[in-house]
């Protein structure tokens, strides 16, 4: 593309660029007072590139907007040409489509209004943003680095007192994406700025809903070649400001930033589906004033109002009537809050300042209820139909009476035959107040402070107060819970599970004041009572293990007559022997522990190192219960009868090692028992030498990388007889052979108390995210499930 320029007498410039097709010439003033240039554009041949409202992708998220492209951002290659700045020069407005200037009866086609845009990719200087040929200012929302787009019109024009006066304006004109809705209100608005090289300050400047877009008409001299801008008549509507839709009244002298005109807006027969945006006063009102910062300009300067326009906006506007009853409320009252609305269909949404639980009424939620205490504002949005997703939303201020106002106490929980005292803090006015007990009546008048004691049928209390002069009356009812001594819990101690009632078992009230006493008791033990020790327990250890399931109570009286019935739900779940039994007693123990004390509790057996041998396969029994720790490497020999309780189960650490030969456990209890778990890749477990392992869930379990070899043995009667879990980086080093996994047709009585249902698919060998692992010879598995 390539600019030629002429001059062409009487102070103009012509210049103009060849597209191809394309030919546009652009008329220039000169003159030698320093103002801005007013410049006209002229197109001949083919207009520039159509476009409408879909030429650019809608945001998904602004689907109730009306105008299209309001904030003037999204722009077509006007002269076809992307070399070139958009835009390049002015009255290029219709780059911004679907926006552009009113058309004109004039001719010259060029003569009408020339409406300008600007955007951050204009022309350097002339239509670019923020700089240009009329100022310096960014869009909406813009930064100097990224300042935006928006458009720009004279609301006042006029040539110097050398020539003769004239009235000159322009327009934004655009067609909406759908008319108006009859007799639905809609909000109209947008952001104005006077440019900075305004010499005068223009008012009602404004926006304009019409059926259908006026034609402007002009009268121009035939004998005028190149016309000044006083040779043509002036080009304006006329509309009352009643009937534009938003206006600004006043003067508009704000060139440092944005105003907004918002207003809202009464489609009545609707059918409104065009904007227009300028000065819609008579010739004859119009009356702008000199800029402040051109107090006395010369008589050869031009006058000139010049504004940028920026988010023009067209929106529903359908807000709720809103209703309060009642409205005022007296302190702490409820109050009945609804937004009504004659075709909203959707579900309300409710905010409340200050915050308030709500209460819906109805499935719409349009009405809500809560009680108020001071000065509240409730606000309520909804989903229109028919609008693509728009929101309404409506709000309402309910104010307080004059009233007493409380702090409403909190529920209390007490002990029987305690002394309550409640003391109310009341603020505002009142004239008379009580409080009233349910079992005991009124107790006082003209207080607020209140004492008694808690009986059996003590559940609340309701303190009153009055203002005579408003009748407000607010009440706070406080929930009373008579309980027995607070704060006082039975525990079993050792580490057992509270359901489990074993023999040695020792159970604790904890939490008791010193002083109190205590009354024990089970189905098969006597009461005791005691004393409360050091630390404000009291122990009592079961001397046999009782038959039956049931609860473990304890009654707890305080010193100042405060009583507390503990009960503990109990199952006879633990192993012990008869009486007459030689047997070696292990509670959540560890295997150092065991080999200090094995040779007072067995003095038949042999301990060499860490392997201890029992003298006969039966003829000492171990108990474990709960769970036993490999904390010192141990080798047990010869041990056919260890006993497992409920639940019981031997863990291996990692760097420690277990290994049985010749040994036989089962379950004593009538319930199964946990198992062993290797737990590490440096922890072991060796069964050998005809040893037994029967009636757990899970025999043998291997947790990343536990080493185990099972060899000349029987896995008999379990749930699971070995589990490998989680080794993937390396071959597992378990090993088992010559070994016997079976279960016969039954395995254990069926009984509610099972741990497990004895119906089950029982598993053999479960391998669970392993690399690699050989089974060995001579293995029967009833199930290999390798995931």
């Amino acid at each position: 593309m390539s600019w030629t320029g002429v001059t062409t007498g009487s102070g103009y410039v012509q210049e103009s660029f060849n597209t191809g097709s394309d030919y546009y010439v652009s008329i220039t003033r000169i003159d030698s007072a320093d103002s801005p240039v007013m410049l006209c554009l002229r197109v001949t041949g083919t207009p520039p590139p159509s476009c409408s409202c879909n030429t650019f992708p809608q945001d998904p998220n602004n689907t109730c907007e009306l105008v299209c492209n309001g904030g003037f951002e999204n722009m077509i290659d006007f002269d076809q040409n992307p070399g070139t700045p958009m835009p390049m020069g002015l009255g290029e407005l219709s780059g911004a489509c679907p926006w552009s200037a009113l058309s004109s009866t004039c001719a010259p086609s060029w003569a009408y209004g020339t409406s300008d845009l600007f955007g951050a990719f204009g022309n350097l200087g002339v239509m670019g943003t923020p700089v240009n040929s009329f100022g310096t200012q960014a869009g909406v929302g813009g930064t100097i680095s990224n300042a935006g787009a928006y458009a720009g019109i004279y609301s006042y024009a006029r040539e110097t007192s050398y020539s003769p006066i004239r009235n000159y304006r322009e327009y934004l004109a655009q067609q909406l994406k759908s008319p108006l809705l009859p007799n639905k209100w809609y909000t109209v608005s947008f952001y104005i700025s006077q440019s900075d090289y305004s010499n005068m300050v223009g008012r009602n400047i404004g926006a304009y809903l019409t059926t259908a877009l006026p034609v402007q008409n002009c009268i121009l001299s035939p004998s005028v070649l190149i016309p000044n801008w006083s040779d043509y008549s002036p080009q304006n509507l006329t509309i009352p400001n009643s009937q534009l839709a938003a206006v600004h009244t006043g003067y508009l002298s704000n060139s440092i930033g944005w105003t907004l005109v918002s207003q809202n807006f009464w489609s009545g027969a609707g059918g409104q589906q065009y904007i227009i945006i300028g000065n819609f006063e008579s010739d004859q009102a119009q009356a702008p004033i000199p800029d402040p910062s051109w107090p006395n300009p010369p008589a050869n300067i031009e006058r000139w109002a010049y504004y940028y326009i920026d988010d023009v906006s067209v929106r529903p506007a359908e807000a709720p009537l809103m209703s309060a009853i009642p409205n005022p409320v007296c302190p702490g009252n409820p109050v009945s809050v609804t937004a009504l609305s004659s075709y909203i269909t959707a579900n309300w949404s409710w905010t409340v300042n200050p915050s308030a639980a709500l209460s819906c009424n109805n499935n719409y939620c349009s009405t809500v209820t809560t009680s108020i205490w001071d000065t509240t504002t409730f606000t309520a949005t909804a989903t229109l139909p028919n609008y693509n997703g728009c929101t309404t939303t409506g709000s309402i201020t309910v104010n307080t009476k004059y009233g007493p106002i409380l702090n409403p106490l909190p529920d209390i929980t007490t002990c029987l035959g305690q002394v309550v005292t409640l003391q109310e803090t009341v603020t505002g006015y009142y004239s008379s107040s009580s409080w009233w007990v349910n079992n005991l009546g009124t107790l006082c008048t003209n207080c607020t402070s209140v004492s008694f004691i808690a009986g059996v049928n003590t559940q609340y209390a309701v303190f009153t107060a009055t203002e005579a002069g408003t009748g407000c009356t607010v009440t706070d009812t406080v929930l009373i819970n008579v309980t027995q001594l607070p704060g006082v819990s039975l525990i079993p101690t050792l580490g057992y599970a509270a359901n489990i009632l074993c023999e040695n078992v020792q159970y604790s009230v904890v939490g008791a004041p010193a002083g109190s006493t205590y009354q024990w008791s089970h189905t098969s033990i006597p009461a005791v009572t005691g004393a409360v020790t050091g630390l404000g327990q009291y122990t009592v250890n079961w001397a046999t293990a009782p038959v039956t399931s049931g609860n473990v109570s304890c009654t707890v009286i305080a010193p100042n007559g405060c009583t507390a019935i503990l009960n503990l739900p109990v199952t006879d779940s633990c192993c012990y022997p008869a009486p007459l039994d030689r047997s070696i007693v292990l509670n959540n123990s560890n295997s150092a522990a065991f080999l200090n004390n094995i040779l007072a509790q067995c003095p038949t057996c042999t301990v060499s190192g860490n392997t201890v041998t029992s003298p006969a396969p039966l003829s000492i029994a171990v108990h474990i219960n709960g769970s036993f720790t490999i904390n010192q490497n141990l080798i047990l020999v010869n041990f056919g009868n260890i006993r497992m309780g409920t639940n019981a189960a031997i863990y291996i650490p990692a760097g420690k090692a277990f290994e049985m030969r010749t040994c036989t456990t089962n379950t004593y209890c009538g319930m199964m028992w946990d198992g062993i778990y290797v737990n590490g890749n440096t922890a072991s477990f060796k069964s050998t030498q005809n040893t037994m392992l029967q009636q757990a869930k899970n025999a043998v379990v291997s947790n990343s990388g536990g080493i185990y070899t099972i060899e000349n043995t029987r896995i008999r009667n379990c749930l699971k007889g070995v589990i490998v879990n989680s080794y993937t980086t390396a071959n597992h080093l378990g090993i088992i052979r010559s070994t016997t996994i079976e279960m016969p047709g039954t395995f254990l009585p069926a009984s509610p108390a099972l741990p497990v249902s004895y119906n089950k698919t029982l598993i053999g060998i479960e391998i669970n995210r392993v690399k690699q692992i050989a089974i060995g010879d001579a293995t029967t598995a009833a199930q290999l499930n390798n995931v």
